[in-house]
């Protein structure tokens, strides 16, 4: 596996996290939802268009046009090792240094939400007390790198899936056949 290639996907689907998660403090998302969903959405689909883009090209210039599930797999989830460790560091230098105030306005209108819906002072206390560890920058920091994981993982499966390409049977390629011992032996 082209160790560049990863490297190179997985700073830039990084850098576009990074921008994602600055949006939202630049649009005051906190008081529009839909803006934020959007946001979401939007970062989604750039990151599925990267990782498609990425692959294929992996999958063709490097690998000679044909690639294994494994492979694919591998290519996606070594990249969102990356992505989720940047961003993981990126989401703490965010939370505890450039917008600190980001996490209480969220629970300031999580409260005012709670308010609506009629619970009572001692419901909305022990609501606040029950998440109150996962405020910490730290904790969302960790809870931001298992999420990247764990859809980078999804993504490794899908991409895996829909990318293989198994050479045709009457080619006897070597490199074809090296490459395919390779990954078998990992």
């Amino acid at each position: 596996m082209s160790h560049k290639s990863v490297l190179n996907t997985g700073f830039l689907l990084a850098m576009v996290g990074i921008v994602f998660a600055l949006a939202p403090s630049l649009a005051n998302t906190v008081e529009n939802k839909g803006l934020g969903i959007a946001i979401n959405m939007i970062s989604l689909f750039i990151t599925v268009i990267i990782y498609f883009i990425t692959l294929k090209k992996y999958r063709d210039e490097e690998l000679g046009g044909y690639m294994t599930f494994g492979r694919g797999f591998q290519f996606v989830f070594f990249a969102s090792i990356i992505v989720a460790i940047v961003t993981s560091i990126f989401v703490f230098i965010q939370m505890k240094y450039i917008d600190p105030s980001m996490m209480d306005e969220a629970m300031n209108q999580q409260m005012a939400e709670m308010e609506k819906q009629g619970m009572t002072e001692e419901q909305m206390e022990m609501a606040s007390q029950m998440t109150g560890i996962f405020k910490t920058p730290m904790a969302i920091a960790i809870i931001s790198l298992l999420a990247q994981l764990f859809w980078g993982a999804i993504l490794g499966l899908i991409f895996g899936a829909i990318m293989k390409k198994w050479p045709p049977p009457v080619q006897h390629s070597t490199q074809v056949y090296k490459d395919l011992n390779e990954e078998t032996s990992i």
